[in-house]
């Protein structure tokens, strides 16, 4: 990670508890996403995966070109926020972000996706 030394830099002056993980399998990411009230990442597969699992406060950074337009659904449909507006005060908005989040992302995705795969290779 590029930015590492300023991130512990961040970490150790913050009053905030941060918990800065790295090399987790998919099942421990998940398992931590599903217990975060506040994320911050990418708005790409990850966002996606937080938003599925739990959801939250979710604060987007772009990093790649190829996130934009992710970026700008998540914002256009109060799902998420921009960095910039990181630890937002304004509960009213949060709690609309909460209830914009339940309308695309329901947690039963997984069922959805295991339903089609059956139907699609005759497994009903």
């Amino acid at each position: 990670f590029l930015h590492r030394q300023e991130l512990l830099e961040f970490k150790e002056s913050s009053v905030l508890d941060i918990h800065i993980l790295k090399n987790l399998s998919a099942k421990e990411m998940a398992d931590i996403m599903s217990v975060c009230r506040y994320a911050i990442c990418p708005p790409s597969t990850v966002s996606y995966e937080y938003l599925s699992k739990r959801g939250g406060e979710l604060y987007l950074n772009v990093i790649a070109d190829n996130q934009k337009n992710l970026y700008d659904f998540y914002i256009k449909n109060h799902i998420a926020f921009d960095i910039s507006e990181l630890f937002i005060k304004d509960v009213q908005r949060i709690e609309h972000s909460l209830m914009k989040q339940k309308q695309y992302f329901d947690r039963k995705q997984s069922e959805r996706i295991i339903g089609a795969l059956k139907v699609q290779f005759n497994c009903i």
